[in-house]
């Protein structure tokens, strides 16, 4: 998954520089989507999970980037992967203003793809690419970096890829997940076991390998952060209309789950970033 809020960072693109990448037809059944993200020095953002493991490089050198997670500061020397789950995280960017370029993988096939499994992964909020792939890919960003088009790095990280050994994924967590995301409500776990004919011990099982999330956790978390698109995006918030909009019980449950997810209320979420996205 993106550390940053992909959702938001689509939604607002236009207005910041940042947008989403097309993805070739031969790479689609491995990532889900490729995006270029302004980065501001001198700024902290806030970091979520969506589920989605995912590849983030720094395009301009020097800048450096920290993560920090509870009371714990991770140097990323500009380029990680993510932990799938991430709770109260933050980056910050210090070095030159420069650009992001994140390659979203869909779970089944990073799986894979990774010799870390994600239950392993989702341990620490981020590690270094060699861990997850030796040393080889060290090569792929060098070379990356040296390129001078964007759609240049985009096919030098979709080549690296597809020539990985990967066996035709099981596409029924993919399809859950994409149900949750683009769907206008979050619905409940149980409805799922009807729609792909698996029992619900199935899906917990497969879901925890292919994402290392339990399939609650992952509602909780896209409730959360379609909950952070909408506020990000509103001028003037309604916090107990979004509280029913997103599925919450009541404001309360909103407050806790922001509080659980970004470490701050929805009020503070909101004067510190709307400006950013």
């Amino acid at each position: 998954m993106p550390l940053t809020l992909f959702q938001m960072i689509h939604a607002a693109a236009s207005r910041h520089g940042g947008r989403m990448l097309p993805v070739s037809a031969a790479a689609g059944h491995l990532v889900a989507g490729m995006y270029l993200v302004p980065l501001a020095a001198g700024k902290s953002l806030p970091l979520c999970a969506d589920g989605f493991p995912a590849l983030a490089v720094a395009l301009h050198l020097p800048t450096t980037i920290l993560i920090r997670h509870q009371q714990k500061t991770y140097p990323v020397d500009s380029a990680w992967c993510c932990s799938p789950l991430l709770q109260a995280a933050e980056m910050d960017v210090s070095g030159e203003d420069g650009l992001l370029l994140v390659i979203r993988f869909y779970p089944s096939a990073f799986a894979q793809l990774s010799r870390k499994s994600m239950q392993e992964m989702r341990q620490t909020p981020v590690w270094r690419p060699e861990e997850i792939w030796g040393d080889d890919i060290t090569a792929v960003l060098h070379a990356l970096r040296e390129l001078p088009s964007v759609h240049a790095k985009c096919e030098c990280l979709e080549h690296w890829a597809m020539a990985q050994k990967i066996i035709p994924p099981n596409p029924l967590v993919d399809d859950m997940m994409w149900q949750v995301i683009t769907g206008d409500d979050i619905p409940e776990v149980k409805s799922f076991t009807g729609t792909l004919g698996r029992s619900y011990k199935w899906l917990e099982r497969n879901f925890n390998r292919y994402t290392g999330l339990a399939p609650k956790e992952f509602i909780c978390q896209q409730r959360f952060v379609k909950a952070c698109v909408s506020l990000s995006l509103a001028a003037r918030p309604d916090y107990l209309a979004l509280a029913m909009d997103h599925g919450y019980c009541d404001q309360q449950h909103l407050s806790r789950e922001f509080r659980r997810f970004a470490g701050i209320s929805p009020r503070v979420f909101h004067q510190k970033n709307s400006s950013n996205f």
